[in-house]
């Protein structure tokens, strides 16, 4: 039976938002209101823009546009979501919304919920999903509020509605939610020693999309760019000529369509035992 498992964002404008109303989940503990004051005191509305797509933004972000940062959150928030659905989900419908707090250093924090779906384990693995991705990126050093203030919405196996279809971006993701296991991106060999001049073939292994695309880079505390050494499309990795200053060269397999899917395999570099 193929389920619909979505997740949606809108740009909406909130001014004092009871959260006396608001159900909290069994296992959440109380945090610290980054504020220090009531919902009801929040005095600044957010900036008015364009729709950004599936979350909401609900405090001030003093004129700054945080589009392109909720652009790098929001793949993390799906993914941590995603892994906790659990199989029951396939036969229930719900919504449901969890507002949250993103402070400077990245921490989430008073997360609770907005509304609930009435179902205590869709509505777990949707909390869950939230309180779990902390820390999330640090908020950007030109953002010069205190904390961002968001409300996210889930959709299990119902029509995302048409005011989360934004023109300008992928509104939402659908999955069977028979196939929820966790995504993964294994590189083989995990470890490898090369020779100066010699080659290493690496293989990523992907589970939950076998069709992804995969892309290959390179990375080392004591190398940059070719220094490093090269590698190819398809993972063949070639050694520099030289050690670098040091030796551990980083092969790093990055899916295509979610940067955030990586694994890594760690090189070191040594001398070959004959001329190249």
């Amino acid at each position: 039976m193929k389920c619909g498992l979505f997740v949606g964002i809108a740009l909406l404008v909130v001014t004092g938002l009871s959260l006396g109303q608001n159900k909290q989940s069994t296992t959440e503990q109380k945090a610290e209101h980054p504020t220090g004051q009531s919902d009801e005191k929040e005095s600044k509305q957010p900036d008015r823009g364009t729709t950004h797509g599936p979350l909401d933004i609900l405090s001030d972000t003093g004129g700054m546009d945080v589009h392109p940062y909720l652009d790098r959150v929001l793949p993390l928030l799906k993914h941590n979501w995603y892994i906790r659905v659990p199989e029951s989900a396939e036969m229930k419908r719900g919504k449901l919304t969890v507002l949250f707090y993103i402070l400077k250093d990245g921490r989430i924090t008073d997360v609770h919920y907005g509304e609930s779906s009435g179902d205590p384990e869709l509505d777990q693995a949707a909390y869950d999903g939230v309180a779990d991705s902390s820390p999330l990126p640090s908020l950007p050093a030109e953002f010069n509020c205190k904390f961002l203030r968001l409300q996210i919405h889930f959709y299990y196996n119902i029509e995302v509605p048409s005011e989360h279809h934004p023109d300008n971006m992928v509104p939402c993701v659908s999955t069977k939610i028979s196939s929820v296991a966790p995504f993964a991106i294994r590189v083989s060999p995990a470890l490898a020693e090369v020779f100066t001049g010699a080659k290493q073939r690496f293989v990523a292994t992907l589970t939950g999309d076998l069709n992804a695309k995969v892309e290959w880079r390179l990375s080392g505390s004591g190398c940059s760019g070719s220094t490093c050494g090269t590698v190819s499309s398809d993972g063949l990795y070639s050694a520099p000529s030289r050690i670098p200053s040091s030796p551990k060269v980083i092969v790093t397999a990055v899916l295509a369509n979610d940067p955030t899917e990586t694994a890594t395999a760690t090189v070191t570099v040594v001398e070959s035992p004959t001329p190249h």
